[in-house]
């Protein structure tokens, strides 16, 4: 496991488990085609960094397991894509759905729920840990997915739709094309979303909607070309986790940030992009880029008490 803790924003790299020398040594076994770990059925293989994109997390309600997707990328055919899971506490990871490229949100701590975008065809699926199987619910192709009370709320087309799990009935919420990656209030009592602010489409502002799709705050302003993305609402109603890009000499840049519901006011916490919060709100689960390559995505989770951040997944 690889420990970071940042000091002044200059973090210092701490390996707990064997030396440099064994790291570089598991490196190169990894570039010669070597896997640490698989099974039988070939579910996980440790994949090349260089290739491989661990995104969208989403933390289960006991706070153990994070769901994400992992994309293989590039041509290795040995990577196994599709949903995992990996529990925050022995970092175990395993594969869940071979080969299914889906946003994903819990339910209870048995069942998850995914939606999946019209170039896969899968529409809206639940799984359950349970039984091991596998339902569609809805033909609807969608992204972003969030689950409150039998409620499924999800992007579709940049406008915000709704998935009635009882009554089995998909509605628009929110129109105009301007809307994406809704999630849920920790109430339901409303949606947040990311908005295309009016007259300066280049920004992307969050709004809270209510569940008629009526705009009920724009909580900040972005400037042109900023975009304030995922938003996640903390537990207390008064902060809310996103991502934030924006245009900087060495290209688009992504930060966490935390936004002040009151003020509309933003702090960045860390580099990164797809934040959640965990239940007590200060552990923040994030993906970001190795530190040994340049591209290829792994979670991370920071505590904001004591800036400590633990690498999730490898």
């Amino acid at each position: 496991m690889l420990l970071l803790t940042y000091k002044n924003k200059s973090p210092t790299i701490t390996f707990i488990r064997g030396t440099i020398i064994a790291c570089y040594i598991s490196l190169l076994l990894l570039s010669c085609g070597l896997s640490d770990e698989s099974d039988e059925n070939g579910g996980f293989s440790r994949p090349d960094p260089v290739l491989c994109e661990d995104k969208h997390p989403a933390i289960s309600p006991n706070n153990e397991d994070v769901a994400f997707i992992r994309y293989p990328g590039g041509a290795d055919t040995s990577i196994i894509g599709g949903i995992y899971l990996v529990n925050i506490y022995s970092l175990n990871v395993e594969l869940v759905l071979k080969d299914y490229y889906c946003y994903v949100a819990w339910g209870d701590s048995a069942t998850l729920y995914l939606s999946d975008p019209a170039s896969y065809g899968k529409g809206i699926i639940k799984y359950s840990f349970t039984s091991n199987r596998i339902d569609t619910l809805s033909d609807q192709p969608g992204k972003s997915i969030s689950y409150y009370n039998n409620s499924i709320v999800f992007e579709y087309g940049s406008e915000i739709w709704m998935y009635d799990i009882v009554y089995n009935r998909v509605s628009r919420v929110a129109y105009s094309g301007k809307y994406r990656t809704p999630s849920w209030s920790s109430d339901g009592t409303y949606i947040l979303a990311s908005m295309h602010v009016p007259n300066n489409t280049s920004a992307v502002a969050i709004v809270l909607l209510a569940t008629t799709g009526t705009i009920i705050d724009q909580v900040n302003e972005p400037r042109r070309d900023h975009s304030y993305l995922y938003p996640k609402v903390n537990n207390d109603g008064d902060h809310i986790l996103c991502e934030h890009g924006y245009p900087t000499n060495n290209g688009y840049i992504y930060d966490v940030v935390e936004v002040n519901m009151a003020s509309g006011s933003s702090t960045t916490i860390v580099r990164g992009r797809y934040p959640i919060y965990n239940d007590s709100n200060n552990v923040i689960i994030y993906s970001y880029h190795t530190d040994v390559f340049s591209d290829g995505l792994r979670l991370y989770m920071i505590n904001t008490e004591n800036n400590e951040i633990v690498q999730l997944t490898f």
